[in-house]
């Protein structure tokens, strides 16, 4: 299953929090409808339940420890013997996304139905599968949609906690962008060189005709917004700053046809299919292009927004909220 099922995409690679997970309410709520007692029987035996923390009197159990680690895709089973550093961990992220809910709720953030049913819809386009085709994919996982419902209510309602206190406090000017580069004269390109970029479908592990489409996804979700790398992950490489004139035949024409800032036409080569980005040539040491600003401003902006939002939900939340850790 593609992970886009169980990964809320505002949220992909910014939070140090786990970004599908039950909410307190849903798993209260599914308790009461299957009538589960305290003892939780999720793993081989049956285990004695146990309280572990509370927030503002309310209690977080072993059994809410070990649904969360399901929910999110990691199956550890945790015993009622479980020793404090095997538990702590996971606790901690359960006791994060409990603050951040609960915030939520103090501010009076919500979310509507048809947000939920519109984001699952993106789910089902983008997997390309039906109603009965996605009810396979959340099988696989464990999951009914009703609970994957639950889990996209409570990825939406962080998300929108985090945007309002964290995201929003957070810039990025030019001067920091400089300082960067400034630590990492690596990155400056050399006269008369230009930036390549590329995508590589190799012949050797793809026929051409799926090649080409698969690097058709991936020119969808560039011009969708998302960067080269996020796109093709594994398979993008930046092949750095290169002159043009040193570069072999079949590749040097590729540059030097190339729409300078522009993610190229899948285009066929000796040894595979590939797409290509280049930069305008560089005419002095300092030039630095936009493609490449943008990129350190992005890389500047997640650093501080993960700093952010350790700080909020580690220190600032639980002096709003009582936490008591019972280990």
């Amino acid at each position: 299953m593609t992970k886009t099922i169980f990964q809320f995409l505002v949220l992909l690679t910014l939070l140090t929090l786990p970004v599908s997970a039950y909410s307190q309410e849903a798993y209260s709520q599914e308790k009461e409808e299957e009538g589960a007692p305290a003892a939780q029987n999720l793993s081989a035996g049956m285990v004695i339940d146990r309280i572990v923390a509370t927030v503002d009197g309310e209690p977080l159990t072993l059994s809410d420890v070990r649904r969360h680690l399901i929910a999110v895709g990691r199956g550890e089973t945790l015993d009622a013997a479980a020793s404090k550093e095997e538990v702590r961990p996971s606790l901690n992220e359960l006791i994060g996304i409990t603050l951040l809910l609960r915030e939520a709720e103090a501010e009076g953030i919500a979310v509507a139905d048809d947000e939920i049913s519109a984001y699952i819809g993106e789910i089902k386009r983008q997997n390309q599968v039906d109603a009965a085709g996605f009810e396979e994919l959340l099988s696989a996982q464990g999951l009914n949609e009703k609970q994957y419902r639950q889990q996209v209510r409570s990825d939406i309602l962080r998300a929108r906690v985090m945007s309002a206190r964290v995201r929003s406090k957070i810039n990025v000017i030019d001067e920091d962008i400089q300082r960067y580069l400034e630590e990492r004269p690596d990155l400056i390109p050399t006269v008369g060189s230009q930036r390549v970029e590329q995508v590589a479908m190799p012949s050797a592990l793809m026929a051409e005709a799926p090649a080409r489409e698969a690097l058709e996804k991936v020119r969808e979700r560039v011009i969708a917004g998302a960067s080269m790398k996020e796109a093709a992950q594994t398979r993008y490489v930046d092949l750095g700053y290169l002159n043009p004139a040193e570069l072999r035949e079949e590749l040097k024409s590729v540059v030097e046809g190339a729409t300078v800032g522009e993610l190229s036409e899948p285009i066929v080569l000796s040894s595979g299919v590939y797409l290509f980005r280049v930069s305008a040539v560089y005419a002095e040491t300092s030039d630095i292009d936009s493609i490449l600003k943008e990129e350190i401003r992005r890389e500047l902006y997640e650093r501080r927004f993960k700093e952010a939002v350790t700080e909020y939900v580690n220190v600032e939340l639980p002096k709003k909220y009582h936490v008591e850790i019972k280990l």
